[in-house]
């Protein structure tokens, strides 16, 4: 699967030891609502958006997509009439709501 946030995913990339030192940590991390309750964003949208407010040596660093990996991730499957079921995402879910 290509990366799902700008062609970038967290499964499978290389950094230098220069971009992560030029980054203060955390260097991955989810994104949230305002309430704190409910992942808006996973790990590699916050580590790409990070990436894009990036310049070193008078340069903007950028990720590059040069291949396909595919990954496993958790999904919620919920029942959308006969025999049917929907797909969602957790992080699109708020608490209690399934």
């Amino acid at each position: 699967m290509a990366g799902h946030y700008l062609n970038f995913g967290c499964g499978c990339f290389r950094a230098s030891r220069r971009v992560y030192k030029s980054l203060p940590p955390p260097w991955f991390d989810f994104e949230y609502d305002t309430t704190k309750t409910r992942r808006t964003g996973c790990e590699c949208r916050y580590f790409a958006k990070r990436l894009e407010s990036l310049t070193l040596d008078a340069h903007p660093v950028s990720s590059l997509q040069v291949g396909v990996v595919g990954r496993r991730t958790e999904l919620v499957l919920i029942p959308s009439g006969r025999g049917r079921m929907r797909i969602v995402s957790p992080h699109e879910l708020a608490f209690g709501a399934v």
